[in-house]
């Protein structure tokens, strides 16, 4: 034990006394372990923390899929959610629910708020008991029963000021005074996760013979299933329901996924990728450490074997570094946790708000992954070293002089760990040149609209007040009326589902006079009720015909617009105009074409427009509500007030909602995959960084131990010219073997974030050539100084100290 603590003391003595080169190791090490403790964090919370829910490995949401069209995550139709919960010997239970807006009133400052309605079975299936009150159950859903409602906490919070009190109070809810019968715990968040209400809905017997599919469903699997049986169960249920319905079930089909699956699964590619690059990173900073320990080692060799022949064993002199190595890695782990705190407030942004985790903290679990890492560092970065001062030849080291100090085995060693680091950094490069040619195709793709100096806001005025399409509709127009006579106003319209919201209307349709598709297979095309006037304000071109006026009301002939994509899939060639469609609305529509407009690209950039059909609002009933969209002549943030004060002068208590412009959506569309390509470009950064120095090593050591051969080379006539090139010429040779070797992995590897990319190819010549020539300029400039200290040398001074 004692000679233990006396190696560390020799090693302490021995670090503090080289402080460049343990702060170049400690660094390097903090960096890599520090980076990878912080993705850690994030993958913990994502993928391996349990949900806040009771068992909820055994939840599962219910999606419904059409096989035809490959669509995996649609709505379900209620009718069916009614069958699989009455078939199901699976399920304990099953929920369904619906996520909408609803108008807060009879307070001094109305506003939208965020509800949920759901079966009352949706608690239980979760595993949430109330945190005050009680939670409402089957008999607040039935016919007659006086409206219900349960707040979440954070809404409890902010609108009542915690107040306990509240409970058996009434609210004004669209009109409807409801009761507060409840408040759910603090950790509860579920699906969007910006839910303030949750309120019962009755399952009503018109569920089971609506075509509509318009509810989300969870399940509770009992103790004793798992997720296959599930899964298969409900493929059998569902293939006989479509033989009982064909027209609404034919080609769809349950499709169970786990509720964290569900919840992750635009995550996972990304967070796999990022584990990847931390990854290489952590091997880049133990190759880095591992050279410069060795030529350390190296360069102590005389006094090694001046140890050995004072008598020291060789088992102590590998315990000696081996302890050099572990304080290395103990105060690379100090220095990590810091840098890992500040990496998972980044990394934060990378996590959904709706997704029900905790934050990211550098908590037990992280930092014991950081102190495995270091351990795993030491024996990855020391051992080598170590094995290298065993093997030591105690004669020919004496009688070496000190400028032959090193060997082609040590020149080896340290080249091949170069190489590695080199390798790796290429490979790197490459993925994060992929992403960026990536990101910047997705920003340049054309949206379909102009989103500059627009400004948005939800209105949803409720049934209560305005209980007809006709009463509705003369709100908007009036609404809009006084919105566009605003100084600074140019143009004022409205959507049902504004582009890149994450929200929209979608149903199969068929073509007048064109051979009807087989049952099931009917094409889809998106629904959008909007005002006179859009698509002149969206900058969205009218291609033919014209665009929708006052006179088309709901008296008039039911007409529609329709996209670029859907003319050229049915009419190509030629035009549709005074063509008719039917879409499977209830009761089902049948519309005549009069104009097509450009495409949209409603669900993000990186998806082309299946299809759109649009409606002028007044003959369109299904939506209650309309998104205004405002075009300014300066800065769009600067009319909002104006403009809410414009709705308040037609109706005081309607709350305007979701004010922001749309520019901000157009933002938001891209902002994974910028983080994305921001985090990776940092690793790859440091990657670079630490190759360089892993160049510049080698190089200053090459020079350092043929110092006494350069020095005769220069006596018998050789130019400054002549050894520059000579070292960077080594130099250049280096990183081209390691660069060589990323380039093949890369190739090998870049399917791996194939997944991530939009409209570039995983071989794409430009990163590829991008990421070579960095990394040779980089190589470049880390050997240019080792080599003018190179062409520096005195060859009197060199043969003299010899």
């Amino acid at each position: 034990m004692h000679g233990i603590r006396q190696d560390f003391r020799l090693a302490a003595r021995g670090l503090f006394g080289s402080p460049g080169f343990t702060i170049a190791a400690v660094l390097a090490l903090a960096l890599g372990i520090g980076a990878n403790s912080a993705v850690y964090s994030l993958l913990d919370s994502l993928f391996l923390q349990p949900l806040p829910y009771a068992d909820a490995d055994r939840l599962a949401m219910i999606w419904e899929r059409n096989l035809p069209r490959k669509r995996e995550r649609n709505l379900v139709n209620q009718g069916n959610f009614l069958a699989w919960r009455e078939r199901s010997a699976t399920f304990e239970d099953m929920a369904a629910f619906a996520t909408l807006g609803r108008n807060l009133t009879g307070v001094a400052d109305p506003e939208e708020i965020q509800g949920m309605a759901s079966t009352a079975s949706l608690f239980q299936v979760l595993g949430v008991e109330a945190a005050l009150g009680r939670l409402y159950s089957e008999g607040d859903a039935g016919p007659g029963s006086p409206p219900v409602t349960v707040l979440s906490h954070r809404f409890w919070q902010r609108r009542f000021g915690g107040d306990p009190s509240v409970i058996g109070t009434s609210l004004q809810i669209s009109g409807i005074s409801t009761e507060i019968v409840g408040v759910l715990p603090p950790s509860f968040k579920f699906f969007s996760g910006t839910e303030d209400i949750y309120f019962p809905i009755p399952v009503t017997p018109d569920w089971r013979h609506s075509p509509a599919r318009g509810v989300m469903v969870i399940g509770r699997l009992k103790p004793s299933e798992t997720q296959q049986q599930a899964r298969a169960e409900l493929t059998s249920i569902s293939a006989d329901l479509a033989r009982q319905r064909p027209e609404i079930n034919r080609g769809w089909e349950a499709y169970p996924i786990p509720l964290r699956q569900d919840y992750t699964r635009q995550l996972r590619a990304s967070a796999a990728v990022l584990a990847g690059a931390v990854g290489l990173v952590l091997l880049i900073a133990c190759a880095n450490v591992a050279g410069l320990l060795l030529t350390r080692s190296w360069g102590r060799s005389r006094e090694m074997a001046l140890r050995i022949a004072l008598g020291a064993q060789r088992a102590r002199i590998v315990r000696l570094l081996l302890a050099e190595s572990l304080l290395l890695s103990a105060l690379g782990a100090a220095c990590a946790v810091a840098l890992a705190m500040l990496g998972v407030e980044l990394l934060q942004r990378f996590i959904p708000p709706e997704l029900p985790v905790a934050p990211l903290t550098i908590g037990w679990g992280p930092v014991g992954f950081g102190l495995t890492l270091a351990l795993l560092s030491t024996l990855l970065f020391g051992l080598a070293p170590a094995w290298v001062a065993s093997r030591l030849q105690l004669t020919a080291l004496l009688n070496r002089s000190r400028g032959q100090a090193g060997s082609r085995r040590s020149r080896s060693w340290r080249t091949g760990l170069v190489v590695a680091e080199v390798a790796l950094s290429t490979l790197l490069l490459i993925g994060t040149g992929l992403l960026l040619r990536s990101l910047v195709a997705l920003e340049s793709v054309d949206p379909g609209f102009r989103s500059e100096r627009i400004l948005s806001m939800r209105v949803q005025p409720p049934r209560t007040r305005y209980p007809s399409p006709a009463a509705r509709s003369d709100f908007f127009q009036r609404s809009l009326d006084e919105i566009r006579a605003l100084p600074g106003v140019e143009a004022a319209a409205g959507n049902s589902f504004l582009p890149l919201s994450g929200s929209g209307s979608a149903t199969s349709y068929v073509v007048e006079g064109l051979p009807r598709p087989q049952l099931g297979s009917e094409p889809v095309a998106d629904i959008r009720p909007v005002t006179p006037g859009y698509f002149g304000t969206m900058g969205i071109a009218l291609l033919s015909g014209r665009d929708f006026a006052s006179q088309d009301g709901s008296e008039a002939v039911a007409v529609a617009i329709i996209d670029r994509t859907m003319a050229q899939k049915h009419w190509p060639g030629r035009s549709p105009l005074g063509a008719s469609l039917t879409y499977s609305w209830d009761p089902p529509q049948t519309v005549r074409i009069i104009g097509v407009v450009g495409d949209v690209r409603h669900a993000g950039p990186s998806q082309p427009s299946r299809g759109k059909i649009y409606r002028p609002y007044a003959q369109e009933s299904a939506f209650p509500f309309l998104s205004y969209v405002i075009r300014t002549s300066g800065d769009p943030e600067r009319i909002a007030e104006a403009a809410t004060a414009a709705v308040h002068r037609i109706d005081p208590a309607q709350p305007v909602a979701e004010i922001r412009t749309l520019e901000s959506y157009r933002l938001a569309a891209v902002e994974r995959p910028r983080l994305r390509t921001a985090f990776l470009s940092a690793f790859s950064i440091l990657a670079l960084i630490l190759a360089a120095v892993g160049i510049y090593g080698l190089m200053s050591y090459a020079v350092a131990q043929q110092r006494r051969e350069i020095g005769i080379h220069m006596a018998l006539g050789a130019r400054r010219s002549q050894i520059l090139r000579r070292v960077v010429g080594r130099g250049l040779l280096t990183a081209s073997l390691g660069l060589g070797m990323g380039l093949l992995l890369a190739g090998l590897l870049g399917k791996a974030v194939s997944g991530l990319l939009f409209e570039v190819s995983h071989l794409d010549p430009a990163a590829f050539a991008g990421a070579a020539l960095l990394l040779a300029l980089v190589a470049l400039a880390a050997s240019l100084l080792p080599a003018y200290r190179a062409c520096k040398t005195d060859p009197i001074g060199v043969l003299k100290s010899e």
